[in-house]
C-alpha cells in the first residue's frame, strides 16, 4: 500500500471531515457503551478541531485514511498535537501510517525551526497502546496517569491506626498532618489545595477529610469528595514514606469509602501510571483503569 503523506490544502477540507466524522461514530460505538464515561469531561477526540494552525494528513490512492491536528505556539517554539490519532485503516496497517505521518511532522518542525513537539491525549488505554509505543521508539519521553474507576466498597480491616477527622482535630491539624506526611511543603499549600478541592466538588471534612494516626503521630492521609457529576473522588491519599507496607493504605482507603457511601456507588481516582504499590492497592480494592491522560515530547535538536 503506497501512501503519501502531506500538509492539508483548503481543496482536502470536506473528506478530512468525513473521516473525522467516520472516526467518532466507530470510536462511540466501539469505546463509549454505557459505564465507560469519563468522570473528568472527557470530550471526543475526534471532533474537526477549529483552532488547529494545520492538519498533517496520509492518503492512499487520493483518499485521506488518517490525520494528525497540529496547533503552533509561537511564544514557547512548539508543536502540539493532540492523541489518538483518527485512521480509518485496517489495523495491520495503521502502525507503519502512524509511522509515517510522525516522522513528516518531526521533518517539517525541525525544517521550520520549532523546538519542540508535544502530544496532549486524554483517552481510553487500548486505543491509545499503540501510540504509546510508537512514540517511544521514536524518541519521544513522557508519562500518564491512570484513571480508575471503582464500584466497591472496602470494609477497614483491623489495624492499630487511629482515625481521626478534620472537625474532630480542627482543620490547621489537619494541614500540618498533610506537611507531616509529605504531602505538602507547607501549611498554606495544604490550606490553598484544600480550598480548591472545595471549590471543585462537594466536601464535607467532617467525614471527607481524615487522618491516620499512630500513637500522637500522622501516619497518612486521605482526602474524599463528591464531585458534581455525583461521582465519588479519592482526592488524595498519602502515606508518610516511614510508616508505608503496613497496611495503612488500604485502612484510610476503606475509611475514605465509607465516608463516600451514603453519596455514590462509583468512585473515581488518578495514579501516576508508574506509582507500582498505589496501583496495587487500587487494583485490590476492586478498582480498575477507565482511561488515561498526560503528555509526550520530543526535543529537535
Amino acid at each position: 500500500m503506497r501512501v503519501t503523506v502531506l500538509d492539508a490544502m483548503p481543496a482536502d477540507v470536506p473528506s478530512l471531515r468525513e473521516l473525522l466524522a467516520d472516526c467518532s461514530e466507530h470510536y462511540c460505538a466501539e469505546h463509549l457503551p454505557a459505564l465507560r464515561w469519563c468522570p473528568a469531561g472527557m470530550t471526543l477526540p475526534h471532533s474537526f478541531d477549529h483552532d488547529a494552525s494545520r492538519f498533517i494528513i496520509a492518503k492512499v490512492e487520493g483518499c485521506i485514511v488518517a490525520c494528525i491536528s497540529v496547533r503552533a505556539d509561537s511564544n514557547r517554539r512548539e508543536l502540539r498535537v493532540s492523541l489518538p490519532v483518527p485512521c480509518n485503516t485496517p489495523a495491520n496497517e495503521k502502525s507503519n501510517i502512524l509511522l509515517d505521518l510522525f516522522l513528516y511532522l518531526i521533518k517539517q518542525a525541525r525544517a521550520e525551526g520549532w523546538e519542540e513537539v508535544r502530544a496532549i491525549y486524554h483517552d481510553l488505554p487500548d486505543v491509545l497502546a499503540s501510540p504509546f509505543q510508537l512514540l517511544e521508539q521514536l524518541g519521544w519521553h513522557g508519562s500518564h496517569r491512570f484513571e480508575m474507576i471503582g464500584h466497591s466498597f472496602l470494609e477497614p480491616p483491623a489495624t492499630d491506626l487511629r482515625i481521626a477527622s478534620a472537625s474532630e482535630v480542627g482543620e490547621e491539624a489537619f494541614f500540618a498532618a498533610e506537611v507531616a506526611v509529605e504531602k505538602s511543603a507547607s501549611i498554606d499549600e495544604s490550606r490553598t489545595d484544600c480550598l480548591i478541592s472545595q471549590r471543585m466538588w462537594h466536601v464535607e471534612p467532617a467525614t471527607d477529610w481524615l487522618i491516620g494516626y499512630t500513637g500522637d503521630q500522622p501516619a497518612g492521609i486521605v482526602r474524599v469528595a463528591v464531585a458534581r457529576n455525583g461521582v465519588g473522588v479519592v482526592d488524595n491519599l498519602v502515606i508518610a514514606p516511614i510508616e508505608r507496607n503496613r497496611g495503612y493504605g488500604t485502612v484510610l482507603l476503606a475509611h475514605g469509602m465509607i465516608a463516600l457511601r451514603p453519596r455514590t456507588d462509583t468512585v473515581w481516582l488518578d495514579v501516576d501510571a508508574d506509582n507500582l504499590p498505589a496501583l496495587r492497592l487500587y487494583r485490590k480494592a476492586g478498582f480498575g483503569i477507565h482511561h488515561l491522560h498526560g503528555e509526550w515530547e520530543y526535543t529537535l535538536h
